[in-house]
């Protein structure tokens, strides 16, 4: 059996903490496809489900694991929706904006 790294238990306290969070702050299903559907772009029925999306890749946050778990820099997104913002780089920073704000943190 593979052992759980630094990396892995990161993600998973940054999981618990991230649905801790959401719930106090009353979010249960996606935030994204709303945002895409304002602008024009959602091409598909939205699943309601979510996971967490990030503002950058996860690698970024290697350097400070904490930021994984800062409301500005997660959202929930169906997967149809998280694919497509982790696609267009451009579209999420405008999406993270509409729904968080400018990004706070340097990565």
């Amino acid at each position: 059996m593979k052992q759980i790294g630094k990396i892995g238990r990161a993600n998973k306290k940054a999981n618990r903490k991230i649905a801790k969070m959401a719930l106090e702050k009353g979010i249960y299903f996606c935030e994204v496809c709303a945002v895409l559907e304002d602008m024009g772009l959602l091409t598909w029925q939205c699943l309601q489900s979510h996971s967490n999306a990030h503002r950058h890749g996860r690698v970024e946050y290697r350097a400070d694991l904490d930021k994984l778990w800062d409301y500005m820099q997660w959202v929930y997104a169906c997967s149809p929706a998280h694919r497509f913002i982790d696609e267009y780089t451009n579209i999420r920073e405008k999406v993270f904006t509409n729904l968080r704000g400018k990004d706070n943190i340097d990565i």
